[in-house]
C-alpha cells in the first residue's frame, strides 16, 4: 500500500499553490459580502431620499396658503423632484429616487386635503425598491417596499 500513496505525501508537505487555494475559497465569500453591502447601502439611500422628500413636502404644506390643489401639486413636486416647479424648471430633470415619480396615486397621499389651522397634516409615500440586477441574480425576487410618513401641524401663514 505504501508505493501507491507515495505521491500524496508530497502534496501534504508542499507549500506551492496554497495562496491560490486560499484565494479561491475566500474570494466568492468576499464578493457576495461586498455586493450585499452595496445593495443594503442603496436601500438605505433610497429610503433616506423618500424620507427627505416627504418631510420637505409636509413642511411646505404646513405653511401653504394657496388652494388645496395647488398646494398638493407643489408638495408632490417638492417630494419627488426637490423642486417646487417639477422637472420643467431644472436643466437636468430627475427624481430623488429613480422610478419614484408618483405615477400610481397611492405612492403619495396627503390627509386631510383641505386642512384648517391647527389640524395635523399627514404625508405618506411609498415605492418599491428598484435595485441593481445583482439583487435579482442572487434569487431575491421579492420586492422591498419603502414607505414613510411625516406629520406636522398646519399653520397656514
Amino acid at each position: 500500500m505504501r508505493p501507491r500513496f507515495r505521491h500524496f505525501s508530497w502534496f501534504r508537505r508542499s507549500q506551492k499553490g496554497s495562496v491560490l487555494v486560499e484565494t479561491i475559497v475566500v474570494l466568492p465569500i468576499i464578493t457576495i459580502f461586498s455586493i450585499g453591502l452595496l445593495e443594503f447601502g442603496t436601500v438605505l439611500w433610497q429610503r433616506h431620499q423618500i424620507q427627505t422628500g416627504v418631510r420637505d413636502a409636509a413642511r411646505y404644506l404646513s405653511r401653504c396658503t394657496y388652494d388645496a390643489a395647488t398646494c398638493s401639486k407643489i408638495a408632490k413636486n417638492i417630494a419627488f423632484y426637490a423642486d417646487p416647479l417639477g422637472t420643467a424648471a431644472t436643466p437636468t430633470p430627475g427624481e430623488r429616487v429613480p422610478g419614484w415619480d408618483g405615477s400610481p396615486a397611492s405612492e403619495f397621499q396627503v390627509t386631510p386635503t383641505t386642512p384648517a389651522i391647527g389640524d395635523v397634516i399627514t404625508v405618506y409615500a411609498q415605492t418599491a425598491y428598484r435595485g441593481s440586477p445583482l439583487f435579482s441574480a442572487l434569487g431575491l425576487e421579492e420586492t422591498i417596499e419603502l414607505e414613510y410618513y411625516h406629520q406636522t401641524r398646519y399653520f397656514g401663514f
